[in-house]
Parts: C-alpha cells; sequence; structure tokens
C-alpha cells in the first residue's frame, strides 16, 4: 500500500470534500482517503497496481477540482484566493445596485425606463453578474452530474432558476403584453451570487488571518545569530546553528533555539509560547526557549534543539496538522453534509 498526499483547489464546503472523498474511495485500489478542507489536501491510501495517481487525478477533475502533487505555499495560495473573491465580490456589487433600482425603484415612485429597456438592462446586468461568479455554475453543475452536489450546486440552482424564469417572463411580457412583468426575479439571481460570493470572501479573509498568525511565529527567527567559537563572537546564518553552539544573546535578539543558559542573566519575554504578560527572570543553569524575547541582559546560551525541533516550530507544526486533519465529530458532519444538499435539491426541484 501506498500512503500520499495531494493538493486539492477550489472545495468550498464540507460537501465538496465529502463528495472528493466519496469518488475517491469508489476507485478500485483505494483504501482510505480523507481531505482536508482547510488544508486543501487530499490524503489516499491505495495499491499502485490496482489503481495510479492519474486514476485519482481524473476522478477528482472530473468533479470540477484543482488537483496535483502536495505542496507548501498554502498561504500564497490563500490569498491569491481572497484577492479574486474580493474582486468578484465588488464587480458583482456594482452590478446588483442598478438591478435593484431597476426593479424595486418603482415601489418608491422612483423615475424609470421604458418597460422594455427596463427588462434588457436587468437581463444584461444579471447575465454579466452570472458571467463573474461562473464558477458556481461550473463546479455545481459538474457536482450534480457526478451525483454528489455540494453548495455550488444549489446557489447555481437557486440563481440559474430565477434568471431563466425571469428571462421567460420578460419575452412573454415584451412580445405578449404580458401581465407577469412585475414578478421578474433578475435581481434575486444576482443578489444570491453577491451575497454567497461576500460570505467566501469573509471567510476566505478569516482563515487567512488564522494562517498568517501562525506563519508570524517562525518569521520571528532571525536571519543571523552570534555564536562564540573558541572565545571569539562570530556572526553566522540562523540555518548554521547546531546542536552544541553556544549563541551570545543581548537585550532585543530573539533567542532562536531551546536551550540553557550558561552564563550571565537577565528577563526575557516568553509570551509567544507561554502566554506569560511579564518578563520571566533567567541565570545560569535557566531553560529557555525559541522565540524568548530578551528584554533586558546579556547571556551565552548552549544550543539543545535548533530548527525543527525547537519548542517553537513543534508548536507551529501541531497547529498545522490540527487544521489538516478531522476530528471525530467532522466526519459526521461530512455524512450530513452529504445527505443535507441532495436533500434541499430534490425538495426544491
Amino acid at each position: 500500500m501506498t500512503k500520499e498526499r495531494f493538493t486539492v483547489t477550489g472545495m468550498s464546503c464540507s460537501a465538496c470534500s465529502a463528495g472528493v472523498e466519496r469518488v475517491t474511495k469508489k476507485l478500485n485500489g483505494v483504501k482510505n482517503a480523507e481531505v482536508s478542507l482547510l488544508g486543501e489536501s487530499l490524503s489516499v491510501e491505495y495499491d499502485e497496481k490496482i489503481v495510479t495517481k492519474e486514476d485519482i487525478f481524473a476522478a477528482v477533475t472530473a468533479l470540477g477540482y484543482g488537483i496535483g502533487e502536495y505542496r507548501e505555499g498554502k498561504e500564497e495560495r490563500r490569498k491569491g484566493k481572497t484577492e479574486m473573491l474580493k474582486k468578484r465580490f465588488f464587480i458583482s456589487l456594482v452590478l446588483l445596485v442598478p438591478i435593484m433600482y431597476l426593479s424595486m425603484g418603482g415601489m418608491l415612485s422612483l423615475p424609470l425606463p421604458p418597460a422594455t429597456v427596463n427588462y434588457v438592462l436587468q437581463f444584461v446586468l444579471s447575465a454579466a453578474t452570472i458571467a463573474v461568479n461562473f464558477r458556481f455554475f461550473k463546479n455545481g453543475t459538474s457536482a450534480l452530474l457526478k451525483r454528489v452536489p455540494n453548495m455550488d450546486t444549489l446557489v447555481a440552482l437557486g440563481s440559474g432558476v430565477s434568471f431563466l424564469y425571469s428571462v421567460y417572463l420578460a419575452i412573454h411580457a415584451i412580445v405578449m403584453g404580458g401581465m407577469y412583468a412585475e414578478h421578474l426575479f433578475f435581481e434575486s439571481a444576482a443578489m444570491i451570487l453577491t451575497l454567497v460570493t461576500l460570505g467566501k470572501w469573509l471567510e476566505a479573509r478569516a482563515t487567512g488571518k488564522t494562517g498568517k498568525e501562525v506563519e508570524k511565529l517562525l518569521r520571528m527567527m532571525p536571519d543571523t545569530v552570534q555564536i562564540e567559537v573558541n572565545g571569539e563572537e562570530k556572526t553566522v546564518p540562523f540555518s548554521a546553528v547546531k546542536e552544541g553552539d553556544i549563541l551570545v544573546v543581548k537585550q532585543g535578539d530573539y533567542i532562536p533555539v531551546d536551550g540553557t543558559v550558561i552564563e550571565g542573566n537577565g528577563y526575557v519575554d516568553r509570551a509567544a509560547v507561554t502566554g506569560e504578560s511579564m518578563p520571566v527572570e533567567v541565570e545560569n543553569g535557566s531553560a529557555v526557549t525559541g522565540a524568548d524575547i530578551v528584554k533586558s541582559g546579556y547571556m551565552k546560551v548552549k544550543a539543545e534543539k535548533v530548527g525543527a525541533d525547537t519548542t517553537i516550530s513543534q508548536i507551529v507544526k501541531m497547529v498545522k496538522e490540527a487544521g489538516e486533519s478531522k476530528a471525530p465529530i467532522q466526519h459526521v458532519a461530512d455524512v450530513i453534509a452529504g445527505v443535507f444538499v441532495p436533500a434541499v435539491t430534490f425538495v426544491a426541484l
């Protein structure tokens, strides 16, 4: 058995991740599959003699999602996704405002263009809103055809039906002089797409902020450090520090390793690791951890853990793993989402 992790992009809800899991598990030769919506990853345990990576990629791609070899850099991808959603929301909002005026202006006795012009303008502006948010329709349709409908399917159905029904009524009103013109729903289609895009943008912003706070802990590490070699101080790259090195730290420095003070004393700020609000006194024999900040004093620290082995690196690793793994209750939520979306779709139809 081979176990690999892949990067999956384009998922937006629990139903999406449940759908990816479902189609992957259906492949002959796949023993287990687990998707992390937050981590944008798919972990698969499979028999490579029966099923290949290309088969897995094809199954996921058929649902409308992107998949490839696992890679770091989620924060960069999230930033790009957040910016894209921001642009889509504001463009949709700019289009929604005149649609609302054209559809609701009459209720406020506001001046409106002739009926035919009004219908055409609403049609054009709504169609533009759909074009801006066409991803909902692409992903939702793909998921529906694969019998794994998700939230995009619901959004596409709600806005699409409103739009098409309004087109029918508008044509009927223009051609037949119909009585249904006042029941157009172009603004409903545009409103659904705009509000859902707003929600996705806010969600992406919140997720991005959480990731930034985690990454900020690692970015506190200095590029270079002072070490003592044969009684002399040398400046070396942080990456060159190894266990047993003697680091020289003074006021304002970050302590980049876990170690023990072997000379000197002072006060360090441990808020990044322990949350303590007040500086802690350290002296010869005291233990210090990576990300401690020297508030006062001068010390020599013997490095005992460096790089990925330091306390702060382990904390960041655990936070990332927690975000990419599923709690037992999440499996229950995925099952419910997998049933809820098809049920809502069936009832709506």
